[in-house]
């Protein structure tokens, strides 16, 4: 069975090809989420100061830790339907998709009165500074508050990606970002709205691409909305689901727990030091964009071939797109390295010696190891695809590990160091871990034969 989204079947024909045709619109799609990131930034520092931009900066970690777990969740849920499309199980894909529509309901419910009850207490826990907290808050209350419109948008995307559909997720989210920038202009700039502005702006405009994509999708390829039927009986099909879903969840939130104990690590070294790492984050995440697409492009990849029982072919294609993935992240952190002054002041106005300094050190650790995360981007996905969430959440550990014992160890003795070492120690334990635990969890997959299974 095949749908009738234009999906690519990555089970048959040249692996690369395959991989490229999926990667590009998912590509153009993260580039997409991150300009409309990279402009909140840049009209927030520049218009508001160093003292607001760090107050945006420092919400990163505990937005991620909410999104994190709704992305994660989502993108183990997708894997039932990617391995039953390989194995062309239509009454499978719906199930599958009726059960995603369960859990994201239940999500947007829990996860939203959950994060928005907690914002000050997370904020106070991180020892924000009595300077960022007030801007940090608001920012943060109204971010959490938008989690349904996140979970939404998040889970059709997915959806469609796992039955090779990567443009349709594109087209949506090309008009959330072309209207976020737009309202962030009117926001912060026209109506003087300040860092709410900025949250508002990014609600607003992923609700109406959700919404959208919902409709359109529902019109388009209603094969792919699940009927009342699909339903019935539906709490197995669910349990099922978040074998793989809440793994990869809990993966993210270990994630982010790393990152928060490094940013309460970072605070005490003032918004100078918080700024200079946001402005770094960025430069990180636009040259991990293609990385993060090229790990939902492996994850769907491996999903239908496991589905189709084609282990050799996922063989292959993991280790051909890893050696891709190396040569492109050396390059572009070179380059990275040789434009960093001009890209620094794309972000900031005033004249900020000691942020400079702290920009500087950060970029001489993170820019030589940067081709590490090729490698724990691509078996991450590799390890999702396989139906693995428990070693996405074991991976995640490797990071929290890394990040929550070492930083704080560190950081009396060698202070903002720390937080450069702790970051490129992070994505080797990450990526050592993946990689082995692909590589075992394959041979025993081979060995049993081909039937998907979930652990």
């Amino acid at each position: 069975m095949r749908t009738k989204t234009k999906a690519i079947d990555m089970t048959t024909g040249n692996i690369l090809k395959c991989m490229i045709l999926f990667t590009i619109p998912v590509v153009v799609g993260n580039l997409l989420q991150e300009l409309y990131s990279f402009f909140d930034t840049m009209i927030v520092g520049r218009t508001l100061g160093v003292v607001k931009l760090a107050a945006v900066g420092i919400t990163g970690a505990l937005m991620f830790f909410a999104m994190g777990f709704a992305i994660g969740n989502a993108a183990g849920c997708s894997v039932l339907t990617s391995q039953r499309f390989g194995a062309g199980d239509k009454k499978g894909i719906e199930r599958s998709i009726a059960a995603h529509y369960v859990i994201s309901l239940l999500e947007a419910v829990i996860l939203t009165a959950v994060f928005v009850s907690l914002t000050g207490a997370l904020l106070r826990a991180l020892d924000t500074g009595s300077d960022m907290y007030p801007h940090a808050r608001i920012y943060l209350m109204i971010i959490y508050a938008g989690l349904p419109a996140t979970i939404l948008y998040n889970m059709l995307s997915s959806i469609l990606r796992a039955v090779g559909d990567s443009r349709t997720p594109l087209i949506f989210l090309a008009i959330c970002s072309v209207l976020n920038i737009f309202l962030d202009l009117l926001f912060i700039i026209a109506f003087g709205w300040d860092v709410a502005g900025a949250a508002i702006a990014t609600v607003a405009s992923q609700l109406i691409s959700g919404v959208a994509c919902f409709f359109y999708t529902k019109v388009r390829f209603p094969e792919l909305i699940p009927s009342k039927e699909s339903f019935r009986n539906i709490w197995p099909e669910v349990w099922d689901a978040l074998k793989i879903g809440i793994p990869m969840g809990l993966n993210m939130c270990v994630t982010a727990a790393g990152i928060l104990i490094v940013s309460k690590v970072l605070n005490s070294f003032g918004s100078s030091a918080v700024a200079a790492q946001t402005i770094c984050l960025k430069m990180q995440r636009l040259m991990e964009t293609v990385m993060f697409a090229v790990s939902t492009m492996v994850s769907t990849y491996v999903g239908q071939n496991y589905g189709a029982g084609d282990f050799v072919r996922i063989k292959k294609g993991v280790f051909q797109i890893s050696v891709l993935s190396f040569l492109y992240l050396v390059f572009f952190s070179a380059l990275t390295y040789i434009f960093r002054h001009p890209i620094i002041r794309i972000f900031i106005t005033e004249s900020n010696d000691e942020m400079l300094a702290f920009v500087e050190q950060y970029l001489r650790w993170m820019c030589p190891f940067m081709f590490i995360l090729g490698f724990l981007h691509v078996f991450r996905g590799a390890n999702i695809g396989l139906g693995s969430g428990y070693a996405a959440l074991i991976t995640g550990l490797s990071e929290l590990f890394a990040r929550g014992v070492f930083t704080p160890l560190l950081a009396p003795l060698i202070g903002f160091t720390s937080i450069c070492v702790t970051t490129p120690l992070a994505w080797v334990l990450c990526a050592a871990l993946g990689i082995i635990l692909f590589t075992a969890k394959l041979k025993k997959l081979r060995k049993q034969g081909i039937t998907p299974v979930v652990d």
